[in-house]
């Protein structure tokens, strides 16, 4: 007998989470607390993920990488991300898909997060005292600790000591992944509980809206695909209906397993083979934007954090949206390359934002459906960033791309 998927296991909770709410009706949220304890397990160790895996990523490259082509790649990922929220943005406030949703009992809001002045908050994107922001769960400050640490591991790389320490931090971070992957196998369990807590509470109704949000979701992604292709088609002189048709392949394998490491392979095959893209930079770009370019994650958060604060009807100034759209984009730095990354990421962006975790429970019921747009999202800017960090440093072979 085939072994179920986790994403098919995934399914069948979320499935039955939404049976359940309805048959049983509030006697769900006896077993609320399992959906609790899923989440808690997630944070208690995300933060130590993010550390970890920014540094490693970040560390592993060599110095002439971490020079020009690694600053040209890490700057055309920041941008990448950062459009996407910023597109995310512009729709998730026109179709307003966390309005008309009726109040659940048990979730309220924590408080309006302070409104600081521009210095303010670039002034706390930096720890005082990085054990404190880890242990508070100040998640862009983890990450400029990272990325600076990683920095300076690049350049020790050489030495057996830089050697010695990007093993072990390549190690530990194994080891924390494999914590990840035991604890999301406990997701359809969660997700269960949750779902059928959000359904047996407020009934079916909950998901008809949040068809607006995958609506919202589906267009700021087109609008970010093409925003980011077009340009880079412009610049590199060449076809994008040749582009977009060449993304066939690793389209359907992303959109149909939603996993961008299976996708990877392909990706990096078909870089090479149809778009004339020098090895060199696929084997830097490409494996590299698992873990620090996530567009299509960045966009999904962006939509979510706007949706609950909709959802909660709760006015938003422009310092507030301006802080989603950072934390939004700086979170996929740590997150993008976790199995079910949306959960975990959800999980550390609401509470920096004051919102209840229990939030998540109102989207996970169309996360496999939002997966579908976001993985093919990841892929494609990640294949678009290779070929602008190859068009700019006299890489990409034009004749291969015409030819193939």
């Amino acid at each position: 007998m085939k072994k179920l998927s986790d994403s098919n296991l995934i399914l069948i909770g979320m499935v039955g989470g939404f049976l359940s709410g309805l048959f049983f009706g509030p006697a769900m949220g006896n077993i609320k607390f399992l959906g609790d304890i899923f989440l808690r397990l997630i944070q208690m160790s995300v933060i130590v993920l993010i550390c970890g895996s920014v540094s490693e990523a970040v560390g592993s490259l060599k110095k002439e990488q971490l020079g020009s082509m690694g600053i040209k790649t890490l700057f055309v990922f920041m941008l990448t991300t950062m459009m996407a929220s910023i597109f995310a943005l512009i729709m998730v406030n026109v179709l307003q898909p966390g309005t008309g949703l009726p109040p659940i009992d048990g979730m309220q809001y924590d408080g309006t997060p302070p409104d600081m002045s521009w210095g303010r908050v670039l002034t706390e994107f930096f720890p005082q005292n990085i054990v404190a922001s880890m242990s508070s769960g100040q998640t862009v400050q983890v990450i400029a600790f990272a990325v600076m640490f990683g920095i300076v591991l690049s350049m020790k790389n050489e030495e057996s000591s830089g050697s010695k320490i990007l093993e072990m931090i390549r190690y530990f971070n194994e080891i924390i992944m494999g914590m990840m992957h035991i604890i999301l196998k406990l997701a359809p369990i969660g997700i269960f509980a949750l779902l059928g807590w959000v359904t047996g509470v407020i009934g079916f109704e909950v998901i008809i809206p949040l068809a607006k949000f995958l609506l919202a979701l589906l267009v700021a992604a087109i609008l970010t695909f093409l925003g980011m292709l077009l340009p880079v088609c412009i610049y590199a002189r060449l076809s994008p209906v040749k582009f977009v048709r060449k993304l066939s392949r690793m389209g359907a394998i992303a959109f149909t397993t939603t996993s961008g490491a299976v996708a990877l392979p392909i990706e990096m095959e078909d870089c090479e083979k149809k778009f004339g893209v020098d090895p060199s930079v696929t084997r830097l770009v490409l494996p590299l934007g698992m873990t620090l370019s996530s567009a299509g994650l960045a966009l999904y958060l962006a939509v979510a954090c706007v949706t609950m604060f909709q959802f909660f009807n709760l006015d938003m100034n422009f310092s507030t949206q301006l802080k989603i759209v950072v934390i939004s984009a700086l979170t996929t730095l740590g997150t993008s390359s976790v199995p079910s990354g949306a959960l975990v990421s959800m999980a550390v962006v609401f509470p920096y934002l004051g919102l209840p975790l229990e939030g998540i429970a109102l989207l996970a019921g169309v996360d496999r459906f939002s997966d579908m747009i976001r993985t093919p999202m990841n892929v494609f800017c990640d294949v678009i960033a290779a070929v602008a960090v190859a068009a700019n440093t006299g890489k990409l072979d034009h004749d291969i791309f015409n030819k193939s």
